[in-house]
């Protein structure tokens, strides 16, 4: 029987996330919460949004952060080739990046961009 309730906030466009805390960061987190009838999303969300703003002001935009994707995907393209030569396919690397970048919530249109970068 629940207590202590709070209200589930079930909106559109929100992806789960899972993260391992440490128990007395999930303790506090969990006090927190119930004493302030807010969610551990909501609180950890506007943590994350406040990260996301400063980092944008000291520069770190979404096109910075694609471009170093980009490169590090392409350099690891270019080493797998001079590893193992012509027994490797573009077609394929493509698929297995694809494959893991969806596999990390990526969005279509993102490992769009990032694959047609890599030749």
């Amino acid at each position: 029987m629940k207590i202590l309730g709070i209200r589930k906030d079930r909106r559109v466009n929100f992806t789960h996330v899972g993260a391992s805390l440490p128990s007395r960061v999930n303790n506090y987190l969990t006090l927190y919460s119930m004493a302030k009838k807010v969610t551990k999303s909501k609180l950890i969300g506007e943590l994350l949004d406040d990260w996301i703003h400063k980092q944008e002001e000291m520069g770190a935009v979404i096109e910075q952060l694609l471009n170093e994707i980009k490169q590090d995907c392409l350099l690891q393209w270019k080493l797998k080739k001079a590893k193992h030569g012509d027994r490797v396919s573009l077609l394929k690397y493509k698929k297995e990046l694809s494959e893991d970048l969806t596999s990390k919530g990526v969005s279509e249109d993102t490992i769009y961009e990032i694959i047609s970068e890599i030749k």
